[in-house]
């Protein structure tokens, strides 16, 4: 199975805090995680080999980064 990332992960990975990481989501700065579990504060995964594609790619936007994988 795939490796999945973690919030701490990303933060990591990125560089960044919690803040930040969240306001990247929010404005589409980043890939879409999966929300793995019910409703709510189900926690977000990124898929690993996406997010490493995604920063090959030059960390586009998510509607660039959505119009890429196609």
């Amino acid at each position: 199975m795939e490796p999945m990332l973690t919030t701490r992960d990303m933060m990591t990975l990125l560089r960044v805090g919690a803040a930040t990481l969240w306001r990247m989501l929010a404005a589409g700065r980043l890939p879409a995680p999966m929300r793995i579990g019910g409703r709510g504060k189900a926690p977000h995964r990124w898929r690993a080999e996406e997010i490493r594609a995604w920063i090959e790619a030059g960390m586009p936007d998510r509607n660039t980064w959505e119009k890429i994988k196609r």
